[in-house]
């Protein structure tokens, strides 16, 4: 069984506007033109989301996730958990599968089906590995989902993010990892789009942050909200709920205590990040977002 959520903890939990919310546009024509770099801009943005990685973050989860999977040893990343295909299912993808969107007071949470969901969804990051599929990197930093956000006239798409340090995955990446929905719709169910429409629709849109600022035991966490100001059709509402009434059990757990992550430059992938993007255009998304 997992530790009791925020309702036992022992400090306390606030959320509040952060004063960095902004929105960056690009003409559409840098996405198609130049692949490999069609993502710097999510990139930039979500190096400023810390994850409170470090090498042992893993010891608060390791006896709560076994029972659902199976720990790792990655070169580069560490101890990483590997959801069971028997549970989780062969095509598993994070924040797509058994679960929905719910718009809260931390903004847009991921409300998992799976009893683990709370765990791995609100805390640490994803990655895809060639020869484990969707592995999870553990951090100790709670939020309502870690993703990144993109928003349009017609739709929004998300992906999970990576550990800081770690480029968001393309488009087109190993797993599938961007998800589209239409904004007109109340929760954002995932639409199942041909790889034309997915590519059509994804130039067209833009990376989009929403802060907030999460306190938790005395530590002020940056999260993203996401579209919560998205202009809706006419008869479609959206009105915040409390988390501990939709999902009691996503609220922060009382066993895992928040901690500043390890420094970007000091983590063992950092020389790889970012490799396939030329210099100038690393070294000023960087300056500009971080």
């Amino acid at each position: 069984m997992l530790g009791p959520a925020a309702a036992g903890h022992s400090g306390s939990l606030t959320v509040s506007p952060a004063p960095t919310n902004a929105e960056f546009t690009t003409d559409p024509s840098f996405y198609r033109s130049a692949a490999d770099c069609e993502v710097i801009y999510d990139s930039g943005i979500a190096s400023r989301y810390d994850d409170g990685y470090s090498t042992d973050a893993y010891r608060g989860f390791e006896k709560i996730l076994q029972p659902y999977g199976r720990w790792i040893d990655e070169e580069k990343l560490g101890r990483v958990w590997v959801p069971s295909r028997e549970i989780a299912g062969s095509d598993f993808a994070p924040y797509a599968s058994a679960g929905r969107w719910s718009l809260t007071e931390y903004g847009w949470t991921w409300i998992s089906d799976w009893e683990w969901g709370r765990v791995v969804f609100h805390y640490g990051r994803w990655v895809f590995l060639s020869d484990a599929g969707w592995s999870w990197v553990p951090g100790t930093l709670w939020g309502p989902a870690w993703v990144a956000w993109r928003r349009g006239r017609n739709h929004v798409a998300w992906a999970p993010l990576p550990p800081r340090g770690i480029d968001v995955p393309r488009l087109f990446s190993d797993g599938f990892p961007w998800h589209f929905a239409s904004i007109n719709s109340v929760d954002f169910p995932v639409l199942k789009l041909t790889p034309h429409q997915a590519f059509t629709i994804f130039g067209h849109l833009v990376a989009r942050t929403q802060d907030r600022l999460v306190g938790l035991d005395g530590v002020s966490i940056l999260t993203n909200a996401g579209p919560v100001g998205a202009r809706l059709a006419k008869g479609v509402v959206r009105i915040p709920v409390d988390l501990d009434a939709v999902s009691a059990q996503s609220l922060p757990s009382g066993s895992i205590r928040p901690q500043i992550g390890l420094p970007v430059e000091k983590r063992p992938w950092w020389h790889q990040a970012w490799e396939k993007v030329p210099l100038t255009e690393r070294e000023s998304a960087h300056r500009q977002y971080r």
